[in-house]
């Protein structure tokens, strides 16, 4: 029997709001999904050190960085992102500010796991402009993700990399990111997959490959769950 693949990150794995890549695997081993929607890599590196007190890990599939990145954004949005964003940092743990406290961070999350089987997916896009400002931040946290994943022998997927090809020469919306408000987040929780709904409202605000410019929608998280496919033993 083939073991169960233990996957830890935020919502883009827990696949609220949105559609989580776990559930596009072609693979048929079982899954654990530990998402949790707004954590950051703080707050995924105290939960798997939980975990490990009580389980061993032979596949861990992790990512996690989109929030550590996106809180600092969201802080000097608007007042009311800038209250959830604090009460998130609060509850999910500080973000790591720089691509070294990043790196730093993560380094220490993946000496926990020892000589497990790792796959490290690269942190997306944040809103579906690559050119932007903060997705040139998103790449250099990204550049780390890269070198660490020679360091501890993992497996990289350049999920980041996939979406920039996707992306160009495509008319897109460089402006979403979330909604103006918060609430509109809220209501894409509620989104149904059924029926392609999330890609009706991807459509609608003038993307591709997400809902909001963050969470995936059906076309962004099959094809992560095919990239992380090929990758895995």
């Amino acid at each position: 029997m083939k073991e169960t693949i233990i996957c830890f990150g935020d919502s883009l794995t827990e696949g609220l709001p949105g559609s989580s890549f776990l559930d596009y695997l072609g693979d048929s081993r079982k899954y654990e999904n530990h998402g949790r929607g707004g954590d950051t890599l703080r707050g995924v590196s105290s939960r798997l050190r939980n975990h490990l007190l009580e389980h061993t890990i032979e596949t861990l599939i992790v990512l996690v960085g989109t929030n550590d990145i996106l809180y600092d954004y969201l802080l000097n949005r608007s007042r009311l992102w800038e209250k959830v964003a604090s009460n998130s940092i609060y509850a999910k743990g500080v973000p790591c500010q720089s691509p070294l406290a990043y790196g730093e961070q993560f380094s220490e999350m993946l000496d926990l796991v020892g000589d497990c089987e790792k796959v490290m997916i690269s942190i997306p896009c944040i809103g579906e402009d690559v050119t932007s400002e903060v997705n040139q931040k998103v790449d250099s946290y990204n550049e780390e993700l890269k070198r660490l994943s020679v360091e501890f022998n993992a497996k990289f997927v350049d999920f980041n990399r996939w979406e920039k090809d996707y992306l160009t020469g495509r008319t897109i919306n460089p402006d979403f990111v979330l909604g103006k408000n918060p609430g509109v987040t809220l209501t894409d929780i509620v989104v149904p997959r059924i029926g392609e709904l999330d890609l009706r409202l991807s459509k609608r605000r003038g993307l591709h490959l997400t809902i909001d410019g963050v969470h995936l929608n059906q076309v962004g998280a099959k094809a992560l769950g095919r990239l992380v496919s090929e990758v895995l033993d």
